[in-house]
């Protein structure tokens, strides 16, 4: 793999990215390709790419919450791309982007068995906080990082 670069995505993306975001660890279908339309065009998010040879390799979103705050979610990694730190390099380049806007406060959700995502988090600082949601039998654990 050659050195990876990290932009913002494009909407010429989208194959590329899609084709890494189809199953989940367990064989659970991924949600990526439902919301990836949306999410391109929203005005009050990015989403983030690793590319090799400027093909994506990893991505991840960011969701302006406020002034100050901002949601992270989707993280992914092409599978044939993974355990190359990947995600710690897009992490360090979204940190530098919230923090030149100003953005101090980042959080993100996990379920509670993700142990896979806890331990990523939890080694990127990551504190750990609980929420319960009671409409539905799962439990979920909010991230906060700030």
């Amino acid at each position: 793999m050659t050195k990876p670069i990290v932009r913002l995505a494009r909407e010429d993306d989208r194959e590329a990215v899609l084709s890494f975001c189809q199953m989940l660890p367990g064989n659970k279908k991924d949600y990526i390709p439902l919301v990836w339309d949306k999410w391109i065009v929203e005005q009050k998010s990015q989403i983030f790419v690793a590319t090799s040879d400027d093909i994506p390799v990893a991505m991840e979103r960011v969701l302006f919450l406020s002034d100050s705050e901002a949601w992270r979610e989707g993280l992914r990694v092409d599978s044939r791309y993974r355990n190359q730190g990947l995600s710690k390099i897009l992490d360090l380049n979204i940190n530098q982007y919230l923090l030149s806007k100003n953005l101090k406060v980042s959080r993100t959700m996990i379920l509670s068995d993700n142990q896979i995502m806890a331990n990523i988090l939890s080694k990127k600082g990551y504190k750990k906080g609980e929420i319960m949601i009671t409409m539905k039998p799962i439990r979920l654990l909010l991230i906060i990082s700030g």
